[in-house]
């Protein structure tokens, strides 16, 4: 017997939650008729430490959250129990260097300065803004105690003519996420277009 898609949404909009409230695969699949989906190249990072100097990265990995359990014996079942839930640290990116080396030395740099600092500063910021397109306004993460950990070197080599870059290991005390903050096109987009024309 076949297994009919019909079937399957049929199936999964009956699931309710211990809430009460209805989920299924039929909601996810409105959300995101209605939203669209983002587009992981379609981003930009800020970060206020550096303000007077802008770089760009190819990849970041944002840090998560994540919620701890604990185990409680009730007439002979195992049941898990949220206790508290705790934000992950540490997470990384990919910067672009420039032709000179200006950035890489600059944040490193920065990296040493801040290292050898009697009172280290974490009111520094990262923002990370998910660009939007025609039908989606995008949304922006804001990491906050953001530290720079780690610096890569960079790699050169004959067999390789691709862009220079270097690894940077970070971590924040926090994040928060803030879904539809803004426009259609965001700063590196707009700054790309004005190039162009």
């Amino acid at each position: 017997m076949a297994l009919e898609l019909g079937g399957l949404l049929g199936a999964a909009s009956s699931l309710t939650t211990a809430f009460g409230k209805e989920k299924s695969l039929k909601s996810f699949l409105s959300t995101l008729n209605s939203f669209g989906v983002q587009n992981k190249a379609r981003f930009e990072v800020n970060f206020s430490g550096l303000e007077d100097v802008t770089f760009f990265v190819r990849t970041i990995t944002t840090p998560g959250v994540k919620q701890n359990i604990g185990t409680v014996y009730y007439d002979g079942v195992v049941v898990e129990v949220p206790i508290n839930y705790e934000y992950e640290h540490d997470f990384s990116m990919t910067v672009l260097n420039d032709s000179s080396g200006y950035i890489f030395s600059t944040v490193t740099s920065f990296l040493l300065n801040d290292a050898s600092s009697g009172v280290t500063n974490t009111g520094y910021t990262m923002t990370v803004k998910a660009i939007g397109d025609n039908y989606s306004k995008g949304g922006v993460i804001t990491l906050n105690g953001v530290r720079f950990k780690t610096c890569s070197g960079l790699n050169f080599s004959y067999d390789d003519g691709g862009i220079s870059t270097f690894d940077l290991g970070c971590s924040a005390i926090d994040f928060n996420s803030s879904p539809g903050q803004l426009s259609k096109a965001g700063g590196v987009i707009n700054a790309i277009k004005s190039l162009a024309g």
